[in-house]
């Protein structure tokens, strides 16, 4: 799955839009319901999570008491309907942001339906690894241009033919609990992790920083630490997916400097002292 700039299907709007919406709401609770999964919808809806999907406890036993057994299984979920031909879905950048940024497992679950309002097949969106990476792009791509209100801008995600299946009970199920793998907690640290490194390289902050100094001589003192180093003003970034982004403007002791700047600065303070000596 991957994201596109633009949507190219054929557009449903208005009433129209509700309608179908609606369908496949209900359509996602049944299923849930026929899979013995506890659905709660959200209402009213303010965040673009349609429903929360849980398990049940595990039961007690003589060897796990009640304070011991794991958390529920727990799946937000973002539900979307489209015409049987279309292959897209749109999501606000806002409602985006919210559902990768849940710690949860969280999907967007796309019915396809026909004329007769039937659904004909379903696809579940994940929103973590490289679908996580590919919205995180996208924002960071909207915040260096300057387009900070997310839900003035929209994410179209076109869905591959490989990723349709059988919109059933027994699907649904399969694929929403294996999401967790190992534990809910253990899901929670990797989405954590990739919200953090996601689009990063080794080169993740620049600092660029300025410097007053009378002489080459007294500024090797100043980075010898010879001489008093007043603050001075710094300005960093950070870099993810080759997109440049402001961090902060702060005032820093002393500058960062490379390993190569301290040997030519040692160079210089070294040759300084040979002529004193002449």
């Amino acid at each position: 799955m991957h994201l596109q700039h633009g949507q190219r299907d054929e557009p449903v709007e208005g009433d129209e839009l509700d309608r179908l919406g609606a369908i496949g709401e209900v359509h996602f609770n049944a299923l849930c319901l026929k899979a013995k999964l506890k659905c709660s919808i959200v209402f009213p809806d303010k965040t673009g999570k349609d429903f929360v999907v849980e398990t049940s406890l595990q039961p007690a036993t003589p060897e796990r008491s009640l304070d011991k057994r794991p958390a529920p299984t727990q799946i937000i979920a973002q539900v979307k309907t489209i015409l049987a031909k279309n292959s897209t879905v749109r999501i606000s950048m806002s409602v985006a942001e919210r559902l990768t940024k849940d710690t949860r497992p969280a999907i967007i679950c796309v019915f396809r339906i026909g004329a007769d309002d039937t659904i004909k097949s379903m696809a579940i969106i994940h929103l973590l690894d490289d679908q996580l990476a590919s919205i995180l792009k996208r924002m960071r791509r909207a915040s260096t241009r300057g387009r900070v209100q997310p839900h003035k801008n929209s994410i179209s995600i076109k869905v591959p033919n490989a990723s349709w299946v059988e919109a059933s009970q027994t699907e649904l199920a399969r694929t929403l609990m294996a999401l967790p793998g190992a534990g809910m907690a253990n899901y929670a640290k990797e989405k954590i992790r990739q919200l953090d490194e996601l689009g990063f390289d080794q080169a993740r902050f620049t600092m660029h920083f300025s410097v007053t100094t009378r002489s080459e001589d007294d500024l090797a003192d100043k980075f010898l630490g010879l001489s008093p180093y007043p603050p001075t003003t710094s300005i960093s970034s950070r870099t993810d997916f080759r997109f440049r982004c402001p961090s902060r403007t702060l005032l820093v002791p002393a500058p960062c400097i490379s390993n190569r700047t301290t040997a030519s600065m040692v160079r210089s303070n070294s040759s300084r002292q040979s002529r004193k000596q002449r």
